[in-house]
């Protein structure tokens, strides 16, 4: 039986976001990604230092962002077009301190230590997001042009089976998954990084990429620094080697499962305890 679709609400457009980012191979090998972000004001509107009449933009923004093939900035231009206020490009030269910076993992916190907050402005500090990922995909779209893919494809047969990669990954759980009393939480997280360790392992084996988990015990960091020696010594008497871990000892782990030797060893969990997770399940 077909139900009626109940109709749609009336609506209409108050506010446009328009952000477009076009990325750019230079003859001397970088790459410029051109970035534009534009507020759009659809009806107009009376701003406390200008009106905006119908269409005109509320912010309209520019940033040219040159990397190199390793996603290093190499360069950065900054044009304020229109803005509600007279200041807001006052701004604009605080983003010559993201030269130098790389692309990658944390790239996002970095730009915001360096000219976030009253620093820079809001506007143009999100338009590097865009910005960021489109230099990726650019420089992922050049690597598709120089390995020749279209011309793979253009070939009769099955496209050739990718090369193995290499990778390592080592998770820090705790043998607290073992359970313990009072602990229902934090064991149920701690399990939780065992069974996605193991369920890494059987996803990514085929890349080449091993993926291990290490349960400590007792180490010696500062979570212990508030017990007495007499709690101590409690803990080491439930430990068979009888001394307390020490962070040298994760170490040593991660590096033995992050080594070139352990390509056959995955999905495996190895607890640096001293043998206390033999003995007794709580912690």
């Amino acid at each position: 039986m077909d139900f009626p679709t109940p109709p749609a609400p009336a609506r209409r457009l108050v506010h446009t976001r328009e952000i477009v980012c076009n990325g750019y191979l230079r003859d001397d090998g970088l790459v410029d990604v051109e970035s534009t972000m534009r507020d759009i004001s659809p009806n107009g509107s009376d701003l406390f230092f200008k009106p905006l009449r119908p269409g005109e933009d509320l912010h309209r923004m520019h940033l040219v962002l040159t990397v190199d093939a390793q996603l290093v900035i190499r360069g950065i231009q900054v044009r304020t077009e229109a803005a509600p206020t007279p200041w807001c490009a006052e701004s604009n030269a605080i983003y010559d301190a993201l030269v130098g910076l790389k692309i990658g993992p944390g790239f996002t916190k970095k730009v915001r230590a360096l000219v976030g907050g009253a620093k820079g402005c809001t506007h143009l500090t999100e338009l590097m997001g865009p910005a960021a990922t489109t230099a990726v995909q650019t420089l992922f779209a050049l690597g598709r042009e120089r390995g020749g893919l279209r011309a793979t494809h253009a070939r009769p047969g099955p496209l050739p089976q990718p090369a193995l990669g290499h990778g390592r990954i080592v998770n820090i759980s705790s043998r607290a998954w073992l359970g313990g009393f009072g602990q229902a939480n934090y064991s149920a997280a701690k399990g939780g990084v065992i069974s996605l360790t193991r369920t890494m392992a059987i996803e990514l084996a085929k890349h080449g990429i091993t993926s291990n988990a290490i349960a400590p015990g007792a180490i010696d960091t500062p979570i212990l620094a508030p017990l007495s020696e007499e709690q101590r010594a409690k803990i080491m008497a439930t430990i068979p080697v009888g001394r307390i871990g020490r962070p040298d000892d994760i170490a040593h782990a991660v590096l033995m499962f992050a080594s070139p030797q352990a390509s056959y060893i995955t999905g495996q969990t190895i607890y640096v305890c001293g043998g206390r997770s033999l003995s007794s399940p709580s912690v």
